[in-house]
């Protein structure tokens, strides 16, 4: 893992203790019991499951956690508008994702140009991501997994094979333009915890 310093210098926006503890402790408390269904993925123009492309859990939380986190993220944007030097004009619904073991999400970008891509996945130009934490007490050496890695932010043929991970420290925010290539590594303990959503 490098140090988010990295991030910055490759112009995303990182926003340490966004969320205090105690406010993610309450959110992961929320998405447990929350009702859950798998995420989609979009294939030729409409949105659905591939499994083998995207495995994780999209919750329903509480209308006070939903609020809480609508109102923190559209207040950030015209801070999004200076840093990224973009026209945004509004954002999507924040998703709650919990990635249990064995869940992942392959390489991707979270905006396409591609004839027939949904006006929603078209528009995007901010990307966003809050942390709320990876609790896992069994966790192996290596760690729980569930790694957000970026790829291709250095454009030179010897690092093509070289992603960047982020470090998910609890409460973080993190923002970078919806272009980037990026997946979350498979879990392998505990439960992966964060908040998306995408400005445009």
């Amino acid at each position: 893992m490098i140090d988010v310093r990295v991030f910055q210098m490759f112009g995303f926006l990182v926003e340490r203790q966004f969320l205090t503890r105690e406010e993610c402790e309450r959110l992961r408390g929320d998405m447990r019991r929350a009702a859950a269904e798998a995420a989609g993925v979009v294939h030729h123009g409409g949105d659905v499951v591939d499994l083998g492309h995207r495995s994780t859990k999209r919750v329903s939380v509480s209308d006070a956690s939903y609020s809480l986190i609508e109102e923190r993220l559209a207040a950030l944007r015209p801070r999004l508008v200076g840093h990224f030097h973009v026209e945004l004009t509004g954002m999507q619904p924040p998703q709650f994702l919990r990635y249990g073991a064995g869940d992942f999400f392959r390489c991707h970008a979270d905006t396409s140009d591609r004839p027939g891509a949904p006006d929603y996945l078209a528009v995007r130009k901010i990307s966003t991501i809050i942390f709320l934490g990876h609790p896992a007490d069994d966790a192996p050496a290596e760690g729980p997994g569930g790694e957000l890695v970026f790829h291709g932010l250095i454009d030179d043929q010897r690092m093509q094979n070289r992603g960047f991970a982020f470090p998910p420290d609890e409460g973080t925010f993190l923002a970078f333009p919806s272009t980037a290539m990026h997946e979350v590594k498979t879990i392998t303990a505990g439960e992966r915890y964060s908040v998306v959503t995408w400005f445009y």
